[in-house]
């Protein structure tokens, strides 16, 4: 059996033993061996090409071993966000952060000056560049509108953007209100590598024209559209309107709501279908179902179009019900 005085001892030089490799250890990773012939020299100005700075990007270093130079290049320094495009910091920053590091200026080779500058490096986006982006944009929106619709004018006020190095894509903000055949702003987010790097706004105008049913003459309230009445012209519009008419088959037979002076564009709210059932007449009412098909006599209690809604009194019940224009004098109800 082996005594707990007889463990306890071989703990002890087993530690004893390492005591010095972690010493070593220790020296190594927190500061540099003794009498180290590392030389750091700090330029006055450097261009870097990401947000993180180190300050093997902005000195100058030699000397000691391969594993002190690159330790000591990697020590990070500052940072230099993706919008700033120069940083100013202080010798004094610089030393504050070898001492953070357990390296001491008076112990090595250190040169800088009061006042360092750190540049982003920066590609350019030129100013013709955007207009171009800005165009293809707005044909690329206004492509799937209805009509001819033309960009007369691109213009970026701007100058050319000296942006951060990395992958550019430009994000174009949705339009809160197209405006046609006047100034249309267009706003963009400039992005590199995924981070905002600039904002731009371009002023554009663009027309557009569209084939428009016209009124050939006055028509008055309740006449009944015939194909003599309107004809087809390319007009210039100031917006997308839908309720503008350039099928001519959606006209014959309408009527008119209202009284139409000639030359005007026709729209939808201005027609509608001539009454086919009127109030107080008979009328056939069909009631049908997938196996059953029967008919009634009823009065209409409300003038009706095609594929109108209209209530009917049933004649033999004397229940008001709710019918489907489908002829004339005829209503439907399915059940």
């Amino acid at each position: 059996m082996i005594s707990n005085h007889h463990n306890q001892s071989l703990w002890t030089m087993k530690t004893l033993w390492k005591m010095p490799i972690l010493m070593l250890v220790f020296i190594i990773n927190t500061g540099l061996a003794e009498g180290s012939n590392l030389k750091i020299s700090i330029r006055s100005h450097s261009v870097v090409s990401s947000d993180r700075v180190n300050l093997g990007h902005i000195a100058l270093i030699s000397g000691g071993t391969e594993e002190e130079v690159q330790r000591v290049k990697s020590i990070y320094l500052t940072n230099l966000p993706m919008r700033a495009k120069t940083k100013t910091i202080s010798r004094g920053v610089v030393i504050a952060v070898l001492k953070r590091n357990r390296i001491t200026v008076k112990g090595i080779d250190f040169t800088a000056p009061e006042t360092i500058k750190i540049s982003r490096e920066t590609m350019m986006v030129k100013a013709k560049e955007i207009q171009e982006m800005a165009r293809n944009h707005l044909e690329d929106v206004l492509s799937v509108m209805a009509g001819e619709i033309n960009v007369t004018d691109v213009s970026y006020q701007g100058k050319d953007l000296a942006l951060p190095v990395g992958e550019l894509r430009v994000e174009f903000l949705p339009f809160n209100n197209l405006n046609l055949n006047g100034p249309l702003f267009v706003y963009a987010n400039l992005l590199v590598d995924g981070k905002l790097a600039e904002k731009v706004k371009i002023k554009a105008r663009v027309e557009m024209y569209q084939e428009v049913a016209m009124a050939t003459r006055t028509i008055k309230k309740g006449e009944i559209l015939t194909e003599e009445d309107f004809a087809l012209e390319r007009r210039l519009v100031k917006r997308a309107n839908p309720n503008l008419i350039s099928n001519l088959d959606q006209l014959v037979g309408k009527r008119a709501k209202r009284s139409i002076a000639a030359n005007t564009p026709l729209q939808q709210n201005m027609l509608d279908l001539p009454p086919i059932v009127h109030k107080k007449n008979r009328v056939k009412i069909i009631l049908q179902s997938k196996f059953l098909k029967i008919t009634a006599v009823g009065v209409a209690t409300e003038n009706g179009a095609m594929g109108n809604y209209i209530k009917v009194m049933n004649l033999d019940s004397k229940k008001i019900i709710l019918a489907k224009v489908v002829g004339d004098n005829l209503v439907k109800v399915d059940f």
